[in-house]
């Protein structure tokens, strides 16, 4: 038991070998790369302070460099110089949808608040990207964006049966008893709401036009008069 509580205490090894300089030298080659996050980048620049004031790094700082090193080899970084230089404007789109969306939900921070400091220009490295808009939500948001319009405009739609209160929105109270199988004019079939996934379209019934309340697109079907 003495032997194991000395061995979790004792000094840790001191590697001095110039390999670990030679590695962070290349790490600092490419740290102003985009695809460098801020966290490596800050960890790269302090473990070469470390490394040229003490003369050594410790076996765990060495692990951590050989890490990062793996993490941006050559091969990466072309790939991610690849994936930046065919960012498509489609792609944009998607990227634009899913961070407005995200701003509003305190998830994906990182990514969301570059995008917010240039829309225009910021482009996400390639596993951002797919972390950002390939996840369940995401696809979902995506569709009920880009999809084509399921109503058009002054079509008359009623609620499916399966459509519940709480996917309308309305300055006042609206239950979905006091119109199922009732006509609804649409005067807007592409309402996007702050936070929610789906798409919404703008409607009010024959017999109140004064009232005006937003339904999910996918609660919405084609009116059939009996």
């Amino acid at each position: 038991m003495a032997n194991y509580i000395r061995s979790m205490y004792s000094p840790q090894e001191k590697i001095e070998s110039p390999e670990v300089l030679e590695i962070l030298e290349r790490l600092q080659g490419i740290v102003n790369s985009y695809y460098v996050n801020d966290y490596d980048r800050n960890a790269i620049s302090d473990l070469k302070s470390f490394r040229l004031s003490k003369g050594y790094v410790t076996r765990n700082q060495f692990e951590f460099v050989k890490k990062l090193n793996e993490r941006y080899n050559d091969e990466a970084l072309v790939t991610a110089d690849s994936f930046r230089s065919s960012f498509t404007e489609e792609m944009r789109r998607k990227l634009d949808i899913v961070c407005e969306y995200y701003s509003h939900t305190g998830y994906f921070n990182s990514i969301v608040s570059k995008w917010k400091q240039d829309k225009q220009g910021f482009i996400p490295t390639p596993e951002q990207y797919e972390k950002i808009t390939e996840n369940s939500y995401a696809k979902k948001l995506v569709e009920a964006h880009t999809s084509p319009f399921e109503f058009e405009l002054g079509q008359l739609v009623s609620l499916r049966s399966t459509a519940r209160t709480s996917s309308i929105y309305s300055k006042a109270y609206v239950s979905t008893s006091n119109y199922l199988n009732k006509p609804l004019f649409i005067v807007n079939n592409n309402v996007l709401r702050e936070g929610q996934i789906y798409r919404y379209c703008r409607v009010f019934a024959i017999s109140n036009p004064d009232v005006h309340f937003d339904v999910r697109e996918k609660d919405l079907k084609k009116y059939k008069s009996k």
